[in-house]
C-alpha cells in the first residue's frame, strides 16, 4: 500500500493515489517476506518523494528505511527496524559515489593512498551525565609523532575518510566534529571545521585530483576532535576505546583544495535565549561582506551541505541569497534529532559567488523552558558546507570575532500553526491527507469514482456483482476500436486493444512497453468487485 508518514509516530496513512504496483511477492520458509514493486521516478503526487539520480560522486545516496512487525494490522515497529544509505543509479565512469558499498571505498583507498593515520580517544571513560562535549586535542608536535608532518612545510592530502565508532560507545556517540587550527597549539580562536559525523555519514570518498590539504604555509597544524555524547540512560562503567577518524593520504598534490564552513549559529551566540513556547521561526543571516571578503576567487561549488537542529525543531531551511532572490534552497520538511542530527542533503552540487547572502531558518515547537544552547535538551540552528576551491570563508556566526562575517540574527516569529512553518512534501497537522473523488452511477449495480490532476488520472471501478470489469475510452462512445482497461481475479489489470471485431478474438493485450498502468488492483468478495488503477493522460499512443 502506497503510504506516507508526517511527524508523528503513528499508523501510515495511505495515499489516495495509488503510485506503487505490487509486481510479485513471496514468503520463504524462514519467515522473510520478500516483494518486487514498480513506482515513477517523480510523480505529481505530493506525498512522494522523487527518486533522483544519485550516480553522480557529490550526490547523496538515497537513505532507505525499513520497519517489520508480526501482527496482521500495522503497529508501531519498536525496534523492529533497519536504515541505510543505497546507490540506486549505476555510475557510468564507475566512479565510488558518497555512501556506496565500504569494500568499494575501501579498494579505492587502497588503490590512491601512501597510507593512513588515525585520531582516535584512547579509553576514554564515558562520563554518567545526560549530554557531554569531550574535546580531544592533537598538537602539532603529535602530529610530528604520528609521521603526519616533519616539520612545518609539509603538506599531507587527505583523499578520503571514515569515522571509526565503537561498538561500545555507538548508543552514546551523538555526532563528532574535526576541527583544524593554523597554529601548532589548538588556538580555539583560530579552528575551522573540517570533517563531521553523524549516524549513517561514515566514510566519504573525494575524485581523484580532489581533497583536502593539511600542512604547509596556509592550513591546518594542529586538530580538535569534538565528541558530543549522550548518556541520556546515565550508565556507568562505559568506556570507549577508539572513536574518531581515520584519514586517508596521499602524496600526490590536489588539483582541487576542499574547505569545509560552518553558518547560522554555529558558536551558539545566542546561548540562554528562549527558542520561545509554542511554534517559533528564527532567521539567521550570513551577510553579503562575508563572501565578498573570504571567497579567495569569484565563485564556489558547494559538493555537501548538512543541516543541524536538537530535539525541538520541526524543519530548517538553508538558503542562497543572490541580489535579493532565493537561488538555491535545501530542507528537512520533518526534523528528527533522534533519527540524525546533522543529515546531508541529497542535491546536485550548486555554485555561491562573492556577495550571496546565506539564510539559515529553524522552526521550533517547545515550552517556555527550552533555550539555545550546547545540550542535548538544549536548541542549535546551524549548518555545514563542503566545497571547492578551499578559501578563507570557514565561520559565520552570532557575535563571531570576525565582524565581517558575523551572522545578522533576525529575531523570532511566533505563529499560529504548524502550518504556517511551509513544509512542501504533504499537509501539516490537522490538515485534510486526501483529495476528493469525484463519483458517479454507470447503472444501477456499478459505481465509478475517479481523481484527475493535470498529468493522470486514478479510477475505482466497483459493482456488485462477482465479475470481470472493463473501463474504456473512445470519442466514438462506442466500444470497438477503443483503448480499454480489463481487470478480473484470474488475470489482474492490464491494457487492451478492442479491434474493429465483436468478442474474445477483438481484444488483443497491449504489448509491455505500453503496460503504463500504476497502483492496479482488482479484488472480489461476498460484496462484489473493485478494480483500481492510476493512469497517464497523456500516454504516447492510447
Amino acid at each position: 500500500v502506497d503510504s506516507h508518514i508526517q511527524d508523528l509516530l503513528a499508523k501510515p496513512i495511505t495515499d489516495t493515489v495509488q503510485d506503487w504496483t505490487l509486481n510479485d511477492y513471496v514468503l520463504t520458509e524462514d519467515g522473510y517476506l520478500i516483494f518486487e514493486a514498480k513506482r515513477y521516478l517523480v510523480t505529481d503526487d505530493k506525498f512522494d518523494r522523487p527518486i533522483v539520480d544519485d550516480s553522480p560522486t557529490f550526490v547523496e545516496d538515497h537513505k532507505l528505511i525499513g520497519a517489520w512487525g508480526s501482527s496482521t494490522d500495522v503497529t508501531y515497529h519498536g525496534d523492529n527496524r533497519v536504515r541505510t544509505s543505497i546507490q540506486l543509479f549505476p555510475s557510468e565512469d564507475g566512479e565510488v559515489a558518497p555512501g556506496l558499498d565500504y569494500d568499494g571505498f575501501i579498494e579505492q583507498m587502497e588503490a590512491r593512498m601512501s597510507g593512513h593515520i588515525d585520531l582516535k580517544l584512547t579509553q576514554f571513560n564515558i562520563p554518567v551525565m545526560e549530554t557531554y562535549y569531550h574535546y580531544e586535542e592533537f598538537s602539532f608536535q603529535d602530529m610530528v609523532n604520528s609521521g603526519l608532518f616533519t616539520d612545518h612545510t609539509d603538506e599531507a592530502y587527505i583523499i578520503g575518510y571514515e569515522f571509526i565508532i565503537q561498538p561500545e560507545s555507538r548508543n552514546y556517540m551523538h555526532h563528532i566534529l574535526m576541527y583544524g587550527h593554523y597554529g601548532d597549539d589548538n588556538d580555539p580562536n583560530e579552528l575551522a571545521p573540517i570533517f563531521v559525523w553523524t549516524p549513517g555519514d561514515e566514510y566519504l570518498y573525494f575524485p581523484v585530483g580532489t581533497g583536502v590539504k593539511f600542512g604547509g604555509a596556509d592550513s591546518f597544524h594542529s586538530f580538535t576532535m569534538n565528541y558530543h555524547i549522550d548518556n541520556k540512560d546515565l550508565d556507568t562503567g562505559k568506556i570507549d576505546f577508539g572513536s574518531g577518524i581515520r584519514l586517508y593520504l596521499s602524496d600526490q598534490p590536489l588539483s582541487i583544495e576542499i574547505g569545509m564552513m560552518q553558518i547560522g549559529d554555529p558558536f551558539v551566540g545566542l546561548r540562554n535565549t528562549k527558542v520561545g513556547k509554542g511554534i517559533n521561526e528564527h532567521v539567521f543571516e550570513c551577510p553579503s561582506s562575508c563572501t565578498q571578503k573570504r571567497l579567495s576567487s569569484n565563485k564556489i561549488t558547494v559538493i555537501k551541505e548538512s543541516l543541524h537542529m536538537h530535539a525541538v525543531g520541526k524543519r530548517i531551511v538553508n538558503e542562497v541569497i543572490r541580489g535579493g532572490e532565493t537561488v538555491h534552497q535545501s530542507y528537512i520538511d520533518y526534523w528528527d534529532f533522534d533519527q540524525s542530527g546533522t543529515p546531508a542533503m541529497q542535491q546536485e552540487t550548486h555554485q555561491v559567488f562573492r556577495g550571496d547572502v546565506f539564510r539559515t531558518t529553524c522552526y521550533f515547537e517547545g515550552d517556555d523552558s527550552i533555550k539555545f544552547g550546547v545540550g542535548s535538551t538544549d536548541e542549535m540552528c546551524m549548518a555545514f558546507i563542503l566545497y571547492y576551491p578551499k578559501s578563507t570563508l570557514a565561520n559565520c556566526g552570532v557575535n563571531y570575532s570576525d565582524s565581517q562575517c558575523q551572522t545578522d540574527y533576525k529575531g523570532k516569529t511566533k505563529l499560529d500553526d504548524i502550518s504556517q512553518i511551509g513544509r512542501s512534501f504533504a499537509p501539516a497537522k490537522g490538515a485534510t491527507c486526501s483529495e476528493e473523488f469525484t463519483e458517479v452511477a454507470l447503472g444501477s449495480f456499478i459505481t465509478l469514482k475517479y481523481l484527475s490532476t493535470d498529468t493522470r488520472i486514478t479510477v475505482e471501478m466497483r459493482t456488485t456483482r462477482q465479475a470481470w470489469l472493463g473501463f474504456g475510452i473512445n470519442p466514438s462512445g462506442t466500444m470497438l476500436d477503443s483503448d480499454a482497461i480489463i481487470g478480473s481475479p484470474s488475470i489482474g489489470v492490464s491494457k487492451y486493444r478492442l479491434e474493429g471485431v465483436k468478442g474474445p478474438s477483438g481484444v488483443t493485450e497491449m504489448d509491455s512497453e505500453r503496460q503504463t498502468l500504476n497502483g492496479t488492483s482488482f479484488t472480489q468478495d461476498e460484496n462484489g468487485s473493485v478494480m483500481i488503477f492510476t493512469k497517464l493522460l497523456d500516454d504516447g499512443e492510447d
